[in-house]
């Protein structure tokens, strides 16, 4: 039977290298089995399933109070390195999946909850509604020839209330586009931004063309809406480097005569300077902080969440870990999922001359991360509910989470095989947690770009279960021989139980 691939390091693990040779067989799984395929008479019983074989959540009441490993999810440092780029293209992750859970468990929600501010989502301003009387009159209005000042406004305003009270996208367009060819600002702007956020028509060149309009005329929101337009574009493969090239310098113009005004400007430059663009943009990471400061300034909940990562671990400015930390619980408060998510795990372990801490608060703020659709968040709330790490200990639940999760998240996936593995939840199945890390090696190898710290921990872990596997022929084939090389990658990636 021919060894398994191998799986590719990733580049996180820079201080791995694929050219060095394979490290020393040492003391544990490897050497034993160097032994018996070098003695056919060392017995295979001599080492038997240890009760801790599988690593995760099997003995949950040995370890009830245990918070979870480090390095079983992102360290700080990294997680903040690896959600620059996501913000920067402006998406955040929606949980849909996990949706199920959120309702059956929001019995309780309401108790010692969490004072998080309510952040308006709409791209235009709301107002009063207006009464059918003064539509008709500006509809009166707007029915004039003449294109003077009074006909403008009246378009502008209809442009506006068809968007906001009528939802009649087609008539406001219509009356947008009219104020804004004879020089309303402010239909310009609403123009743009409709026609961008509903895609209508072809809408990046002409929301591009209404944007620019009223940026040119001061306008800060447009101008920070047409820099992350331009920013988009830039990563379309059909442009050619030069064009790239100018598209960023030109967005980067506008989002710099936006940033002193507005925050999420800010925000985004310091996201652009943090993760830098290919080779068009370099990183510069004393801009990065510098305009994450700006917009923290300004209570932008993820550069809070940011900036204060930055300074808590020293990242681009002097260190100042209780100075950090605070700022990460703000943006917490201000329903940043990730901040909320950060405190949450703050809490869960506390901060030595810093922190207490304090599991169940722990629990509500990674629940109320998790609820904002953060994975990782969803992931440790089943973590906690397997432990009863600051909530009622509930396998069963904890279970049906990394089943929801599985299809999204490699650890999630892990968690669920170990599940299998030890039975008690479900039916013990060696056969179906195999499969389980075996797709999780699988999709590790055939993914082209970067690993996150969470898929190599991940890979490491199912690489050392399914060592286990194979070395006592639980649910595959017996194979010594693929045993100690799964062993040996799973060390590789920092693994330590695979020694």
């Amino acid at each position: 039977m021919s060894l398994p691939k191998r799986f590719p390091l990733p580049k996180q693990c820079s201080h791995h290298s694929r050219a060095s040779p394979r490290p020393p067989l040492i003391h544990g799984r490897v050497q034993y089995i160097h032994r018996v395929l070098n003695n056919d008479s060392f017995q295979l019983e001599r080492f038997p399933l240890p009760s801790h074989a599988f690593h995760r959540f099997y003995s949950t009441s040995a370890q009830k109070d245990s918070p979870p490993p480090q390095g079983e999810r992102k360290s700080v440092n990294r997680y903040f390195l690896e959600t620059g780029l996501t913000y920067l293209a402006g998406a955040t992750l929606v949980g849909i999946f996990y949706w199920m859970y959120l309702q059956s468990s929001a019995e309780g929600s309401q108790k010692n909850t969490i004072p998080l501010e309510r952040r308006e989502t709409y791209s235009l301003p709301s107002k009063p509604p207006v009464s059918d009387q003064e539509i008709a009159q500006l509809l009166q209005l707007s029915r004039r020839s003449e294109n003077d000042a009074q006909t403008i406004e009246a378009c502008a305003r209809l442009g506006f209330i068809y968007i906001t009270q009528k939802n009649d996208v087609k008539k406001a367009c219509e009356y947008l586009r009219r104020a804004a060819d004879h020089g309303d600002v402010s239909s310009m702007y609403n123009l743009g931004v409709t026609i961008l956020d509903l895609h209508q028509g072809d809408y990046e060149s002409d929301a591009a063309h209404y944007l620019e309009m009223a940026s040119q005329n001061d306008h800060v929101k447009a101008q920070q809406r047409l820099g992350r337009l331009l920013l988009t574009r830039c990563e379309r493969s059909d442009l050619s480097k030069s064009e790239k090239r100018a598209l960023a310098k030109d967005a980067v113009k506008w989002l710099e005569e936006a940033s002193q005004f507005d925050k999420d400007a800010a925000f985004q430059l310091g996201m652009l300077h943090f993760a830098g663009l290919s080779d068009i943009v370099p990183q510069d990471v004393q801009k990065a902080t510098s305009y994450l400061r700006l917009a923290a300034q300004k209570n932008h909940p993820e550069a809070m969440f940011h900036f204060g990562m930055a300074v808590k671990n020293g990242f681009g400015v002097p260190q100042d870990v209780a100075k950090g930390i605070n700022m990460i619980r703000d943006a917490a408060h201000k329903g940043n999922p990730l901040a909320l998510y950060e405190y949450g795990s703050i809490l869960l372990r506390g901060v030595p001359d810093q922190l207490s801490a304090d599991p169940e608060k722990a629990f509500r703020y990674i629940h109320e991360s998790a609820k904002a659709g953060n994975m990782d968040a969803s992931y440790m709330v089943a973590h906690c509910l397997m432990r009863g790490l600051g909530v009622k200990q509930d396998e069963k639940e904890a279970y049906e989470i990394f089943e929801k999760l599985a299809p999204f998240d490699t650890q999630a996936r892990v968690s669920l095989g170990v599940c299998y593995a030890h039975g008690g939840i479900v039916k013990q199945d060696f056969h179906k947690a195999s499969e389980l890390w075996q797709s999780v090696l699988d999709e590790s190898n055939r993914s082209h770009t970067s690993h996150s710290v969470a898929q190599v921990e991940a890979a490491a872990e199912a690489a050392c279960n399914l060592g286990i596997c194979r070395m006592h022929g639980l649910g595959v084939e017996r194979n010594l021989e693929i045993a100690r090389d799964l062993f040996v990658q799973s060390e590789e990636l920092g693994y330590q139980p695979a020694r």
